[in-house]
């Protein structure tokens, strides 16, 4: 009677349950809007047409795009084919734009504004939700977003009736927003698995800075306000360790 051979682990016994890390690496694309308003109506701000000249001179959207790339962890528990899970993330991105406009106040001559938008870093936090084919899982993913946010405008009044400057405003904030996406992830073995995956991100936010006023030099402030919409979009693969 032959012995019989010892009977390895086998892959088609694999399941994703589990805590697991890696890390990623890909492209982010994203759209900064801004909306920046001028208070009217005269004394003690700009007349109305003037308002309406420089608020729609710091109004348009940039594009900017990129590498991103970061860590990430999370916990999957598979019950039959279905896989649940929650995944933490924080990645480094090179997003950087900037524009500048010109424009001319119906009533004082021209002048400029310019703004400039970076985010540093972007970290989720998100439940997964997958559906396993064995070595194969597909996974939707949607949560909150953390975004650091950079922003620096100026606004250069005409001259002509400005004495005291140009109107600046710069912030760097941690904001907070929503995502959404989907994926694949592959295990090749028991411990190591690749993925690929989009996220897409939103965020929204807004402030208020003070500038002095160009009608009565340092006595008197304008409440500009400047207002972001960003949509960040986010193509990646990744590697995962299994414990």
């Amino acid at each position: 009677m032959q012995p019989t051979e010892p009977v390895s682990p086998s892959i088609s016994a694999f399941s994703w349950t589990g805590f697991y890390a890696g890390a990623n690496i890909g492209g982010t694309w994203a759209d900064y809007k801004n909306r920046l308003y001028t208070p009217g109506g005269g004394f003690p701000f700009f007349i109305t047409r003037d308002a309406r000249a420089i608020s729609a001179a710091g109004t348009g959207s940039s594009n900017s795009s990129g590498v991103i790339g970061g860590l990430q962890a999370g916990y999957n528990y598979q019950w039959n084919s279905w896989v649940f899970g929650v995944e933490a993330d924080i990645s480094a991105t090179s997003l950087d734009t900037s524009r500048r406009n010109r424009f001319t106040t119906p009533g004082a001559g021209a002048g400029t504004h310019s703004i400039s938008e970076q985010t540093p870093w972007l970290a989720t936090v998100r439940p997964r939700v997958g559906y396993s084919f064995g070595q194969i899982m597909l996974y939707a993913t949607g949560g909150l977003a953390i975004v650091q946010a950079k922003v620096k405008e100026t606004t250069s009044i005409p001259v002509g009736i400005s004495q005291s400057g140009p109107d600046l405003f710069s912030q760097s904030d941690v904001i907070a927003g929503w995502t959404a996406g989907g994926g694949v992830e592959y295990a090749f073995d028991n411990h190591w698995s690749i993925k690929a995956e989009y996220l897409y991100v939103g965020l929204n936010y807004s402030d208020i800075s003070q500038a002095k006023s160009p009608f009565f030099g340092n006595n008197t402030l304008i409440p500009y306000r400047h207002s972001f919409d960003d949509h960040i979009n986010i193509a990646r693969v990744g590697v995962n360790y299994r414990f």
